[in-house]
């Protein structure tokens, strides 16, 4: 809708997507209506949203997995066998391998990919994890949820899975490039900013 604020001085402009799971239209401060009392301040990404450009026609899926899906591929769910609900920890499968991802057409245009956060489109095997899909770096958590300050994961026996073999075949859920990022007690988004500031 407003890609018309997007000037080129020659120079590719830097791209910083930001997902953001079970959020609302109201939700991002500058979406606030005026009569409601419930109202949510997100200054930094109002200031984003001001200088950048806002997606305002992409339609999510009901779910975490299915919308990252959707982001990354830029097809439905239903085209891409993703259609279900988010992966569980102990999922034998996630997005096909056979999909080019974002990160992929990014790179053919001298872009460096990196992803920082919360991936939830298959972990089982390696070759399911960002840094085999296109990225160039990556450091956040594998599953569905985590806890933000310890890092495990939720529920269930993930010792054969990959998630599960990352840091001693134990329930921590929080990487660097598939090896174990020593970040215990350390709040998941003060650490993703960091991450992204650096």
């Amino acid at each position: 809708d407003d890609a018309s604020a997007v000037k080129s001085d020659g120079r590719a402009p830097h791209i910083v997507f930001v997902v953001g799971d079970d959020i609302g239209w109201n939700d991002v401060s500058y979406n606030n209506a005026s009569n409601l009392t419930n109202q949510v301040r997100t200054p930094h990404i109002d200031r984003l949203a001001a200088d950048g450009l806002k997606l305002t026609r992409f339609y999510t899926q009901c779910d975490c997995t299915p919308s990252r899906a959707a982001l990354l591929t830029g097809l439905l769910p239903i085209n891409t066998g993703m259609f279900h609900e988010s992966i569980a920890q102990t999922a034998g499968w996630g997005l096909p391998s056979g999909f080019e991802l974002l990160p992929s057409y990014l790179k053919a245009r001298g872009y460096r990919a990196v992803a920082i956060g919360k991936w939830d489109v298959g972990h089982y095997t390696w070759d399911h994890v960002p840094t085999s899909r296109g990225f160039d770096a990556y450091v956040g958590y594998y599953g569905a949820s985590e806890d933000y300050f310890c890092h495990h994961c939720c529920g269930g026996d993930i010792s054969d899975s990959i998630v599960g073999k990352c840091v001693n075949r134990s329930l921590y859920d929080f990487n660097r490039d598939g090896v174990g990022e020593p970040a215990y007690h350390e709040y998941s988004t003060a650490f993703f900013e960091a991450e992204a500031e650096a």
